[in-house]
């Protein structure tokens, strides 16, 4: 994906499938790849100052499980960019709701920079009525 992109001394990958993807991919030098279910995070709490969970959240059984992880390993001031599709679709298990998403950032101090929910900016099209769920912050 985009970790090759990404300007960091040390960037970590967290799939079940990493060890898959380690033996069919190139893996770059300052890449971890972790396999591990992202609901049990194997990282220590306010470790990370960066993380991104681009269109991933409803390809998991307990989203809202991991937006906890998430926040857990986050150090204050880290930066954590999400998006995700809203209401699902039939390649996607899990539907995600605003709502819940309001929710939960509500509940969790962020200094936010954005946070929207459109179809404007949809992977599927405008037409599709899914919408995308976007935010970026700052953990406080």
């Amino acid at each position: 994906g985009f970790l090759p992109f990404v300007k960091a001394k040390l960037k970590i990958g967290l799939d079940p499938l990493a060890k898959e993807y380690t033996k069919n991919y190139p893996v770059d030098d300052d890449v971890l790849m972790i396999s591990s279910v992202v609901e049990d995070v194997p990282l220590l709490s306010g470790s990370i100052d960066v993380c991104y969970c681009i269109n991933a959240l409803d390809h998991v059984m307990r989203p809202y499980i991991v937006l906890e992880e998430i926040y857990r390993i986050l150090k204050r001031g880290g930066y954590f960019a999400f998006s995700v599709d809203i209401g699902g679709t039939k390649r996607h298990p899990v539907k995600i709701y605003e709502k819940d998403l309001n929710n939960f950032f509500e509940k969790h101090p962020f200094e936010i920079i954005e946070r929207k929910c459109s179809v404007e900016n949809s992977s599927w099209g405008k037409d599709s009525n899914i919408p995308l769920f976007v935010f970026q912050g700052y953990k406080l």
